[in-house]
């Protein structure tokens, strides 16, 4: 494969009593864990469109990720076809 002898971690961030959406305590936690796992690289995809924060605690544990562990950080949204510009 692409990728031999990696390892997946899968980390549900979506609220089941708020119909699956995504929590920013959700989010914060998945971060942190992802940090003490030491994980390479995170992908955060979203199903619907969202409208990308510039600012606040979500930004910084990402930027965190980034800079200070090295982490790998890439993500999507708007996944939620069908559309002309959604997969």
């Amino acid at each position: 494969g692409v990728a031999p002898g990696a390892q997946v971690v899968a980390i549900k961030i979506g609220d089941t009593r708020l119909d699956a959406m995504e929590t920013g305590t959700g989010l914060a936690r998945a971060f942190s864990h992802c940090i003490q796992s030491k994980v390479d690289l995170i992908n955060l995809s979203f199903g619907e469109g969202s409208s990308p924060a510039t600012v606040g605690r979500i930004i910084e544990l990402a930027k965190e990720a980034v800079q200070q562990y090295g982490i790998t950080f890439v993500t999507s949204a708007g996944n939620d076809g069908p559309g002309l510009s959604t997969v």
